[in-house]
């Protein structure tokens, strides 16, 4: 799966326009009462690479990353003002390891 900038900027003879994610650590802060509002930090980071003619990738070397604490107040208030995209997306996170962790441990999960 490929993630690529729609509006790069050209940095050299090739175009830098690919990302490529390194990790991706989604933390639940340990909740005490069920009562509690959900607290994650999401880490993204990721390289920028690029193709040549030859098909040879090249990355720059510096990497990127992006930290977003309170992830689940932010993502609400986004979906209250009609963008719920950073909502789907824990969602899409939730419903993935709930598939991985049914597969490796043939467990029956459900998202709730």
């Amino acid at each position: 799966m490929a993630i690529e900038i729609i509006e790069s900027v050209k940095e050299d003879p090739l175009d830098y326009k690919n990302i490529f994610m390194v990790s991706l650590e989604v933390r639940l802060q340990f909740m005490t009462n069920i009562a509690e509002d959900a607290n994650y930090t999401v880490t993204i980071v990721y390289r920028k690479f690029a193709v040549d003619t030859d098909g040879d990738v090249h990355y720059l070397p510096k990497t990127d990353m992006i930290i977003i604490e309170d992830y689940l107040p932010k993502a609400l208030e986004k979906a209250a003002e009609g963008d719920p995209d950073l909502l789907n997306a824990l969602g899409a996170i939730q419903a993935a390891i709930a598939k991985i962790i049914s597969e490796e441990r043939n467990l029956t999960l459900e998202v709730v």
